[in-house]
């Protein structure tokens, strides 16, 4: 501004009549030409132009100085905002057409419509308004949306030469900006290869059994608690991470490092103000002390000459030319150890907490896995052996039921690009500098591609999706190295998790929350219910039905009038039209209550004369499909051996009812029945 006024000063203000007007006026003495030197210089140069105005507009001389500056502000303001209209509209010229959509106001364009909306509607309704490529301003950036696959092929593989990827620079500075994510070209090519070959198949089927002792370490603690399932998950996550990324337990220096990571999360979605208290701040000073711990670590293992597992081995041992000795910096191992930890640790826990929602709300659906875990069970504890690399393999169900959550859920809803030059792209023009994002959720939840989206429907991966419509990783150079493993820690956890716990969610479970990652309102807190008296020991019977698990204890079934040998007890048990009643009840079939004489239409459990519940015909040939779940053990009780069976059965409405628990001696088949009641699930 000031040097705006300098220019007037040196030309209007210069010519004669001016000067001597300006004499007359306010005795006005043209300032020194050796340039401004203090505040005062400063200041005598605005009154100069002050009164260069008093002669446009004589009223003005009525205002104080202060004023007439304060009145001028909006007008430089406004001319500088044509100036900026001018200047777009010279380097975008008509010719060249945008996308359609709407940039919202100045600077802040839509951003306070995308934080004040769901986000996934914001970009629905967009989508629905211009079509499947459409323009926006978000987070301070013109942005280009793309929403159909071609498209996104396009930026992320046949193209990707021209758009790069973009985090905002706070982001970049909390994970490193040597990282593998912030780059492309040799540099990128060479460090992507180092990663992939630490999380290929090949690499990870060793990791089976470190992962299951992860998990077996975590279940325990969550017996009959009421956990966070995104924060249990997190933690579940960030293990395996450390195993991947160091390949060997070193307790004190993982804990340590365990702890800074922490401290950098909770400053990663946090306002960028590095201001001493702030959570960026913090965050900050984490990031630096984490980079000085890793830096260490990466030194004792060099000095020590032994490389080590894990990705760090790997990036420790690499050599982009031998005869050069081209090693990778310390703080380029940091950046990507730190890169990757963080891309493995989020992503996962929040696919897990969504999987045990649409368990939970799935009833049907968590039996049948359960029924696929519970034959790969059977034959781990046949052959007294842990997990391995080819029972993951063998959940074909269990993996649709992932794939779907990661369709459903759409943890990655979109990734960031930006032009590197200027792009004529599906007829439109995309400016340099501007950011390109496909929105894989869309894409995900389109009906063309996935009929009926909003349902869960694991069926619908037996058929492998068209290409380029599934892309829960990314797509292209970029896309996630570590896929397989994040699969492979899922699998795992949910073998465990079926065979032995069941869970209820506590309180209001709908909603979304997003940060960064869209996951369930309140992190899915759930009570873990304890399914079976074992941990992985117990012998699962062969009854291959009802029928025959109520013969294998010692009943006689047959028809409705049939006797089955139960002794001091009233209970009984009806199956379509199977009955097993006590012995000693001194009840006939005639004597019991209408309600408990039931058709081949109908199933009920019963203790008493009290009915627990009934169900139709087609439900009771699927349970009796299915092979009962119990665990078996020997106990010796007043000198007689006796064996416990703890028996669980599903109902409709989401009830789990513990409905038998039995001591039998094993000299005779009497046996002695009670009932307790487990919360809903």
């Amino acid at each position: 501004m000031v040097k705006l006024m300098l220019l007037a000063n040196d030309t209007y203000a210069g010519t004669p009549w001016c000067r001597q007007r300006c004499r007359d006026k306010i005795g006005w003495a043209r300032p020194r030409r050796a340039g401004l030197t203090s505040t005062d210089d400063a200041f005598e140069v605005i009154r100069n132009a002050l009164s260069c105005l008093s002669l446009l507009f004589p009223r003005a001389d009525k205002y104080s100085e202060v004023q007439v500056v304060f009145l001028m502000v909006p007008g430089v303001l406004f001319c500088c905002f044509l100036l900026l209209l001018v200047y777009l509209q010279w380097h975008h010229p008509k010719d060249k057409r945008l996308p359609p959509g709407s940039m919202g106001w100045p600077y802040i364009g839509e951003t306070l419509k995308l934080y004040a909306e769901n986000p996934n509607s914001f970009f629905f309704n967009r989508q629905k308004r211009f079509g499947d490529i459409f323009k926006t301003h978000i987070l301070g950036c013109p942005c280009v949306m793309i929403s159909s696959p071609e498209a996104a092929r396009i930026v992320l593989v046949t193209r990707a030469h021209l758009f790069k990827p973009t985090y905002p620079t706070s982001k970049e500075k909390m994970i490193g900006p040597e990282a593998l994510f912030f780059h492309q070209g040799a540099y990128h090519s060479r460090l992507k290869k180092l990663v992939q070959a630490s999380f290929l198949p090949s690499a990870i089927r060793g990791s089976v059994s470190e992962i299951e002792q992860i998990v077996l370490r975590f279940l325990p603690s969550w017996k009959n608690t009421t956990i966070n399932t995104l924060q249990e998950m997190k933690r579940y996550a960030f293990d395996v991470a450390m195993i991947s990324a160091f390949g060997e337990k070193q307790d004190l220096e993982m804990e340590g490092i365990k702890h800074l990571y922490q401290r950098l999360e909770k400053g990663y979605n946090s306002m960028p103000l590095d201001l001493p208290g702030t959570p960026f701040h913090k965050a900050m000073k984490a990031r630096k002390q984490l980079n000085e711990t890793l830096k260490k670590l990466i030194q004792k293992r060099r000095q020590s000459r032994r490389q080590g597992g894990g990705l760090l081995g790997v990036l420790l041992g690499d050599k982009d030319d031998e005869k050069l000795n081209n090693q990778l910096s310390d703080s380029q191992i940091a950046d990507n150890i730190i890169g990757v930890i963080f891309a493995a640790h989020d992503t996962t826990a929040s696919v897990l907490t969504w999987i045990l929602k649409y368990l939970h709300d799935n009833e049907d659906l968590l039996e049948a896995v359960t029924r696929e875990q519970e034959g790969i069970r059977s034959k781990i504890v046949e052959a007294n052996r842990g997990l391995t690399w080819d029972d993951t393999r063998r959940m074909p169900l269990t993996s649709r039921v992932i794939q779907e959550t990661l369709r459903t859920a759409s943890i990655l809803s979109f990734t960031f690009r930006e032009a590197v030059q200027d792009v004529e792209f599906e007829g439109y023009f995309i400016p340099k500098g501007w950011k390109v994002l496909p929105l894989f959720r869309s894409i995900h939840h389109c009906a063309d591609f996935f009929p009926r989206p909003e349902k869960f429907d694991p069926s619908r991966f037996e058929v492998p999706p068209k290409p380029n419509t599934f892309m829960p990783f990314g797509n292209g150079l970029h896309s996630c190295p570590g896929s397989e493993l994040a699969k492979l820690e899922m699998l795992i956890l949910l073998h465990h998790l079926t065979t032995t716990y069941r869970w209820q969610t506590v309180g209001d479970d709908d909603g979304i929350q997003y940060g960064p990652f869209p996951v369930p309102k309140c992190g899915l807190p759930v009570r873990i219910l304890e399914e079976k008296d074992n941990l992985g020991k117990d012998k699962l019977l062969g009854c291959a039905t009802w029928r025959s698990w109520l013969c294998s204890l010692g009943f006689h079934v047959g028809l409705a009038a049939a006797l089955a040998t139960i002794s001091n007890s009233s209970s009984e048990c009806v199956l379509g039209n199977f009955t097993a009643r006590s012995q000693n009840t001194k009840k006939s079939q005639s004597s019991l209550p209408s309600q408990h004489t039931l058709g081949r239409d109908q199933i009920a459990i019963t203790t008493s004369e009290e009915i627990w519940t009934s169900i139709p015909a087609r439900k009771a040939r699927q349970l009796a499909s299915t092979m009962p779940r119990f665990s078996s053990s020997r106990i010796e009780l007043k000198g007689l051996c006796y064996r416990t069976i703890d028996y669980w059965v599903s109902f409709p409405e989401r009830l789990r009812r513990r409905i038998v628990k039995e001591c039998i001696p094993c000299h005779n088949t009497t046996a002695s029945v009670s009932r307790s009641t487990v919360p809903a699930e």
